[in-house]
This record gives structure tokens, C-alpha cells and sequence, in this order.
């Protein structure tokens, strides 16, 4: 995962650039979680590619299921205490999805070179959180009162927008 520091677990220190009569002092940057654990993933995929017609029509279809269990999750901290966030292990995340490719060539002549496709792709997915319960329900106050765009909370999507309810 991409969306957390590689030393998460690691309570990281700098150094002052500022000499004083003590010497040189060190300042908490970064406050590492020793008991997080890696966030493992499962993916399973299944897939099905047909040609036909001496290649003149490709079909590729595929699905395929990722489970993550745990989420690594970054809970913010007070500005008092002048670090961003904490990272804990909470929940699992499954993302079910399948895509398909349709490729059909009207001129065909291989030997001469000459080959023109016309093709259609699409792809959909889902996302699912779960295994939360009422752990993060702070975490989910935080974001609300910083208008934030997410939050975490079981059978919700990563994608889900969450915005004031209106008429």
C-alpha cells in the first residue's frame, strides 16, 4: 500500500537546526505504531479469452475478487501534540470487480499487412468495507467535522461521496 510511510511502526525523530546550550536537541516527526501488522491481500481472478474466426473476433473476459485484511488506517491526532496522524490496523476492504474486451477486425488481410480493429472495453468494480463495528466512529466525527470527503464504516465503498443530505 502506497497510502502510508514505509516506517509506520517506527516512532521517527529529527534533529534541531538550532544549537542551544544543551547541544543539539531531537523532535518526534513521525509517532510509529509498534503492533501494526502488514495489510495482507488475497486476489483471486478468473479468466476467459476466445478467438474466433481466424482472429477476426477477441473476447476477453475477466473477474476477480481482492481482499485486504487489515486496513492500515491513519487516525489524526490533535494539533496540540503537533504530529498529523497514528496509524492503527482496522477492518478489511473487498473489491469485487470484472472486465471485458471485445475486438472485431472488418478488413483482415495479414499477409498484406492490413488489418483495421474495432474494439469495446468497459470495466465496473465494487468496493466494501467491513469488521469495523464502532472502532472508527470517532475517526468518522473527525472527518465530518473536517469536511471531509471520507469515512469508515461497514458495507461503505472507498468511493462513496459523502456530501449534506438535500431535498
Amino acid at each position: 500500500n502506497q497510502n502510508f510511510s514505509s516506517y509506520s511502526s517506527m516512532t521517527v525523530y529529527d534533529y534541531t537546526s538550532v544549537m542551544n546550550s544543551s547541544g543539539i536537541g531531537a523532535y518526534v516527526t513521525a509517532l510509529g505504531n509498534e503492533h501494526l501488522a502488514w495489510q495482507n491481500t488475497i486476489q483471486t481472478s478468473l479468466g476467459l479469452d476466445l478467438n474466433m474466426f481466424n482472429n477476426r473476433i477477441t473476447t476477453q473476459f475477466n473477474v476477480y475478487r481482492k481482499y485486504t485484511d487489515p486496513l492500515v488506517v491513519t487516525l489524526p491526532l490533535p494539533p496540540s501534540t503537533a504530529l498529523n496522524n497514528y496509524p492503527i490496523n482496522s477492518g478489511n476492504l473487498t473489491t469485487d470487480g470484472m472486465e471485458l474486451m471485445v475486438r472485431f477486425a472488418p478488413i483482415y488481410k495479414p499477409k498484406e499487412q492490413i488489418i483495421s480493429n474495432v474494439g469495446l472495453m468497459g470495466s465496473t468494480y465494487k468496493s466494501t468495507y467491513d469488521g469495523f463495528g464502532g472502532m472508527l466512529e470517532s475517526l468518522n466525527q473527525s472527518l465530518r467535522t473536517s469536511r471531509s470527503l471520507q469515512k469508515f464504516r461497514d458495507g461503505g465503498d472507498p468511493n462513496d461521496i459523502w456530501a449534506v443530505p438535500s431535498l
